[in-house]
């Protein structure tokens, strides 16, 4: 049975692109990672696992340093947590 993300979960994802202004690579990941869920197929396909600083919450990473945080809402919905972006990210 394919998932479906919420409604929340489509106002976090509206607004995380809104903010960070990604460009069409990243989005076609996160669109990946999300589609990979909605199929059950995200230990598959990509890098999944349960956050253990959250119970419930499955980090899936569709490139190193990207991972789209997400959590079953009921039998056949889900929401985004988070989605979180480190690739650019330099230590200084």
């Amino acid at each position: 049975m394919r998932r479906r993300l919420d409604r929340d979960g489509e106002q976090i994802l509206a607004r995380w692109i809104d903010h960070y202004q990604p460009d069409k690579e990243t989005r076609r990941l996160i669109a990946e990672a999300i589609g990979a869920y909605a199929d059950d197929q995200a230990q598959i396909r990509f890098f999944a696992d349960s956050d253990i600083s959250n119970p419930g919450v499955t980090v899936i990473e569709p490139e190193a340093r990207l991972t789209v945080h997400v959590q079953p809402r009921g039998k056949d919905q889900f929401t985004i947590a988070r989605i979180i972006d480190e690739r650019n990210w330099t230590e200084d």
